[in-house]
């Protein structure tokens, strides 16, 4: 397994607690995380506010990720995921994906997003 897989596959292990803090450190200062509903944010420290604020309201919504399924060469990758929204007692998968371009070893960009029919 590549580097870059190892660090791909710790986004859908975080799901595991939700406690997405955990992954800031994988970013580089300069990074940008595209968040297909909060838009981009930019640098370190707004991505662990971002984080922060989504270890707050995840898990209160009851939403969870599943189905992880990634692939990654020396520098990009992709994740294929469902994001599963609780309505009226029924779960309703919806489907997403994760662009990932890694530099020197950490991540320095990530675009989210979520299929167009959804």
């Amino acid at each position: 397994m590549t580097h870059a897989e190892k660090i791909i596959n710790r986004f859908g292990q975080v799901e595991d607690d939700q406690k997405y803090t955990k992954l800031v450190d994988l970013f580089t200062d300069d990074a940008v995380y595209y968040d297909p509903f909060a838009g981009a944010q930019i640098g370190r420290q707004a991505i662990f506010e971002f984080m922060s604020e989504m270890e707050r309201v995840i898990p209160k919504m009851g939403v969870y990720f599943s189905d992880w399924e990634t692939s990654a060469d020396s520098h990009v990758g992709w994740a294929k995921w469902n994001m599963v929204v609780p309505l009226n007692q029924v779960n309703h998968p919806i489907s997403g994906q994760s662009l990932y371009r890694l530099r020197d070893g950490k991540v320095c960009f990530v675009a989210d997003y979520v299929d167009a029919v959804a």
